[in-house]
């Protein structure tokens, strides 16, 4: 995006918006800074910077904080509701050199704090080393967008052409059954089971993306829920009730060895039946057949531990760090069904009733999600 008229500027500079009342600092940075290979725009107060800011994107503001009519540490707040601003970093500059000022300009959420007198080449160095950071943040953001869109593509025209693929097929081969005055009964259902399965797949494919944008998995807050305002209930119970539902759905030479003590919880049930779910067939998923997944449950203090274990690949630590949405590990090694969501909804919701969950190595392979629930305590 091109800039309005910047001293000294060149398109191959990062551009600095010097926001200075004091007219002799606005006039030496305009001169100094473009000898450090940077390009300079100034103005005296957070009015006309709005008014530069509306037109063009710096690299990099430097603010004093002390400034007529809106104060640098205002200005910043109020960039901040900016989503296109917000991003840009802030750097003060002051002669309000007190701890509490300090304090102050980093409140407001300044990148950094540089104080008058100044050497000219440590100011420098703090405005390159703020756009550097900024410029590895942009970089990181594109790699996990080139990741997104690549997981997006592996996984869409398998997970939505199959199924479709099966439906159209089945439909067709029932329609020339029935025209050519072939069909029976044990064909039909054959069919129509074939295509009920597809429906069915489909249908939870929507259901986990709908879950997944609506607790915005990755960026999360903890204790988003009041989980002491739910009731109490036994927990096993409960377990055993959603692991008979996942049983039979699964793959009967898939076994479920479960060793479940009682314990009493307050976390919605309904979030605690999601989080069983997408670990559960998380495991079954990746999992070989004709192996065993085992489901664990005790007290411990004040939590309720729970292990799920797999004998599936396992998982490396930088692929447990970047569990989220739309990632599949394996995806380009062997085919599985699923769009990637389990592990990172689990995340979400794990937070969002204020938990944990680990992801531990088993042996001799697999992994171990482990949740720590919490108990209510015996005075709530």
């Amino acid at each position: 995006m091109g800039h309005p008229s910047a001293g000294n500027s060149s398109t191959n500079k990062d551009l600095i918006l010097v926001v200075e009342d004091d007219y002799l600092i606005r006039e030496q940075l305009k001169e100094a800074l473009p000898e450090f290979g940077f390009s300079v725009y100034s103005v005296a107060n957070a009015e006309e910077a709005q008014g530069f800011l509306s037109q063009s994107t710096p690299d990099v503001i430097l603010c004093d904080i002390r400034l007529p009519g809106m104060w640098g540490t205002d200005f910043k707040r109020l960039i901040e509701k900016d989503e296109r601003l917000s991003s840009i970093p802030f750097v003060f500059l002051s002669a309000l050199s007190g701890i509490s000022h300090i304090r102050e300009g980093m409140d407001a959420a300044a990148d950094d704090y540089v104080t008058k007198p100044f050497r000219l080449t440590h100011l420098a160095q703090v405005l390159q080393l703020r756009i550097a950071k900024s410029n590895r943040r942009s970089h990181q953001t594109d790699q996990l967008m080139e990741e997104l869109v690549e997981s997006l593509q592996l996984i869409f025209p398998h997970e939505l052409v199959t199924p479709l693929s099966v439906i159209y097929g089945m439909s067709e081969y029932l329609k020339e059954l029935e025209e050519d005055g072939a069909s029976d009964t044990a064909t039909r259902i054959e069919m129509l089971e074939a295509i009920n399965q597809s429906v069915l797949r489909m249908r939870k494919l929507v259901d986990r993306f709908g879950v997944a944008v609506s607790t915005k998995v990755g960026s999360v807050e903890r204790h988003e829920l009041r989980v002491g305002e739910d009731p109490v209930y036994e927990l096993a119970a409960l377990l055993h009730r959603t692991l008979d539902v996942i049983i039979e759905e699964s793959n009967p030479n898939q076994r479920i060895e479960r060793d479940l003590k009682s314990g009493e919880c307050r976390v919605p049930p309904q979030i605690l039946e999601r989080i069983i779910i997408e670990v559960v067939n998380n495991a079954l998923k990746f999992s070989p057949s004709e192996s065993t997944i085992r489901i664990c449950g005790e007290r411990e203090k004040d939590f309720y531990i729970l292990d799920v274990s797999d004998e599936g690949p396992g998982m490396t630590r930088d692929q447990i760090s970047k569990i989220g949405s739309f990632r599949q590990f394996f995806r380009t090694k062997r085919e599985q069904q699923g769009a990637g969501l389990g592990l990172a909804i689990t995340k979400r919701l794990v937070a969002m009733i204020g938990s944990e969950v680990l992801f531990l190595p088993s042996t001799p392979t697999g992994l171990t999600v482990r949740l720590k629930l919490p108990i209510p305590s015996e005075k709530g």
